[in-house]
């Protein structure tokens, strides 16, 4: 379950960097902003690399599941992790949490020339079919080998961003969400209460953030190879605006809240699991 939890997050290539805002926003300006900040087409990346993330650890189980277990496990991941119910979910919480008083400020953002670089980068890094192991090796190589300015930048991008707190907290999330949809197939009797497993995650947390940016790193790295120290500047100047933090801070706790309520049915759906 956590190794599931896991290979999602990875498999996200940690891409949503700035996805997202206290009178609500209507929908249709949600909608245009999730677009242009690119997270409508990232979320449509997810079922796919779902799929790959199943297929994964149910390869990696010992006993192997059988081939029809497999593709169940398959079809229910891509159930509850399809593109319409992952918008739908982040859209309400950015429709929610969205101050339309940082409308103008984010759409000059990305109607630029740097913000549809940068957005045209995480796009295709949430596309990229890459083992996410081997995408991290890779991302690690390339990060060791830049000039000291360049890490200077993506170190910056990281810490700005909370990138390594978000895999984090998607981490506890999926891992808890997916424990109580499947608690059905528990001894309810020996199954730890969410509190328990939460709480057990949490004194897990520190380790996790240390790990998860060194991923985020080198996912950076390999992301953003192609954009010029210049444009990456820019994007760490509107990361640090008023309408950067707050689009940031709310995109993470829209993908964490879609991400857990995903996991939370993709359990609730696991063969055997009633319903």
């Amino acid at each position: 379950m956590l190794r599931i939890a896991r290979l999602f997050v990875l498999g996200l290539g940690l891409s949503f960097l700035a996805a997202g805002a206290s009178a609500q926003a209507d929908a249709a300006a949600t909608e245009a902003l999730m677009k242009k900040s690119g997270l409508w087409q990232q979320l449509a990346e997810i079922p796919q690399q779902m799929r790959a993330g199943v297929e994964a650890a149910a390869a990696q189980s010992r006993p192997a599941p059988d081939a029809d277990t497999v593709q169940r496990l398959v079809q229910a991941a891509e159930h509850a992790f399809s593109a319409p119910a992952l918008r739908a979910a982040c859209a309400a919480t950015i429709a929610a949490g969205l101050d339309p008083r940082h409308l103008p400020a984010l759409d000059a953002w990305y109607d630029s020339a740097a913000g549809r670089a940068l957005r045209q980068a995480e796009e295709a890094a949430a596309a990229d079919t890459t083992e996410p192991a081997v995408a991290v090796e890779q991302g690690a190589a390339l990060f060791q080998a830049l000039p000291a300015p360049r890490r200077a930048l993506l170190d910056e991008l990281v810490r700005v961003t909370g990138l390594a707190e978000m895999g984090a907290d998607l981490t506890i999330a999926a891992a808890v969400a997916m424990a109580q949809g499947m608690a059905s197939l528990q001894d309810q009797a020996a199954a730890a209460s969410p509190g328990e497993q939460w709480a057990a995650l949490q004194a897990q947390r520190a380790q996790m953030v240390q790990s998860y940016r060194a991923v985020s790193l080198a996912m950076s790295a390999r992301a953003y190879a192609a954009v010029p120290d210049g444009e990456l500047s820019q994007y760490l100047r509107f990361l640090a605006s008023d309408a950067g933090r707050h689009y940031n801070a709310l995109g993470m706790q829209a993908l964490v809240r879609a991400v857990a309520d995903a996991a939370r049915t993709f359990g609730r759906h696991l063969p055997g699991a009633s319903t």
